[in-house]
């Protein structure tokens, strides 16, 4: 995350001074969301979060409902391509003095505390839904870029079938 500035501050909670029960935040997530993170595949992005705020008497209980679409590029043909983001995730966040590793589900904060930024956990969030391989529809492809493809490929096979394969040559090492 790159540091933090005045937009991520309104992604600050403070839940110090909050009644117990459920507390409720809106956001909208844009391009300048995207802008305050370091990932190059996301260029842009319409993403809604329900956030809710359950405090208890010891401990918060966190609640994403992240719902929305992300641009990025297609793996295949460089076009922009739009995916849809979802998910649902429960976090919750403890008291303590005694120092303790956060995990995705626990969030160990010391009791002093009055606040917590929420802004670098919906980002990961978002980021562990993006595919590993971001392609759209074989059809929906730039056609000029596939066909390209395509022929270069076709090039490839065609010098491989004019001499010794690779694994013939290997099997003249025995």
């Amino acid at each position: 995350m790159k540091k933090t500035d005045a937009f991520l501050k309104e992604f600050d909670i403070q839940f110090s001074g909050l009644k117990i029960g459920v507390h409720q935040y809106p956001f909208k997530l844009d391009k300048k969301f995207f802008d305050h993170f370091e990932i190059d595949d996301v260029t842009d992005g319409n993403i809604d979060v329900d956030f809710e705020l359950t405090k208890r008497e010891s401990m918060l209980e966190l609640h994403f409902d992240i719902h929305g679409t992300i641009t990025t590029i297609c793996d295949r043909c460089l076009d922009e391509l739009v995916l849809p983001i979802f998910d649902d995730r429960e976090v919750m966040v403890k008291f303590s003095e005694i120092d303790s590793e956060d995990n995705d589900e626990l969030i160990v904060l010391k009791p002093e505390e009055y606040k917590i930024n929420i802004a670098s956990l919906i980002y990961e969030f978002i980021v562990v839904n993006i595919p590993l391989r971001k392609v759209h529809d074989e059809a929906d492809c730039n056609q000029e870029v596939i066909a390209k493809l395509n022929n270069a490929n076709q090039e490839e096979v065609d010098n491989d079938e004019s001499g010794p394969s690779m694994w013939d040559q290997l099997k003249k090492l025995k």
